[in-house]
C-alpha cells in the first residue's frame, strides 16, 4: 500500500466558490437597496418635522404680531417668495429667531442646488407669506410652505378656512397652506 497515492484532497471546487460569491453579492445588493430606502424615509420624516417647526414659528409670530412676517427676497423664484435655496431664507430666519428656540430655520436634509419651485431633483423649502393670489387672502394673513418628499406619497395640508387649491406650484411638491 505504500506505493499508492491518496487523491482525496480537501477543499472547495470552483463551482462551490462561485455559488458562495453569488449569494454574498445578492445579499449585499439587497442590503444596499434596503439601506437607501431607510435613509429616504428618514429624510421624509425629517421634512415633516421641519415643516412643523416652521409652521409653529410662523404661528407664534402671528400671535405676537397680528400678521405673518413679510416674506420675499428670493433670487431663485421671484421677490414674493422665500426659499432655503438662497439668502432669502436668512431673512425669514431673522424674523423668526425668537420663535425657534435658538435653533436655525430648518433646511431640507437633501438641500440641492437652487431651482424654481422644487422643479426637477431640487429639494428645497419654499415659503410665501403674502398669499393674496390664493384663497382670496389679503396681505400677510396666510402662508404656504412647499417641500418635496422622496418616498412618502404626496400629501397636502390645508388649515384655516382655505379650501380651494392654491395657484402657485407644480403637482410634484407637497404643500401646507394656512389662511387666517
Amino acid at each position: 500500500m505504500s506505493g499508492t497515492q491518496n487523491n482525496n484532497k480537501q477543499g472547495f471546487t470552483i463551482v462551490e466558490l462561485l455559488i458562495v460569491i453569488v449569494v454574498i453579492a445578492i445579499l449585499a445588493a439587497i442590503s444596499i437597496v434596503a439601506y437607501s430606502g431607510i435613509q429616504q424615509r428618514a429624510r421624509d420624516s425629517q421634512r415633516d418635522g421641519d415643516v412643523k417647526v416652521i409652521t409653529k414659528a410662523l404661528e407664534l409670530y402671528y400671535i405676537d404680531n397680528g400678521k405673518f412676517p413679510a416674506g420675499g427676497g428670493s433670487t431663485v423664484i421671484n421677490t414674493y417668495w422665500t426659499t432655503s435655496a438662497d439668502a432669502s431664507w436668512n431673512g425669514l430666519q431673522t424674523s423668526l429667531t425668537s420663535y425657534l428656540g435658538g435653533k436655525p430655520l430648518p433646511k431640507d436634509p437633501k438641500q440641492g442646488t437652487a431651482s424654481a419651485m422644487g422643479g426637477g431633483n431640487s429639494y428645497d423649502y419654499y415659503a410665501i407669506n403674502s398669499i393674496s393670489n390664493s384663497c382670496n387672502a389679503g396681505g400677510e394673513q396666510g402662508y404656504i410652505i412647499l417641500y418635496k418628499y422622496e418616498i412618502v406619497a404626496r400629501k397636502d395640508t390645508f388649515s384655516g378656512n382655505c379650501t380651494s387649491s392654491p395657484q402657485y406650484f407644480p403637482s410634484a411638491n407637497n404643500y401646507r397652506l394656512t389662511k387666517v
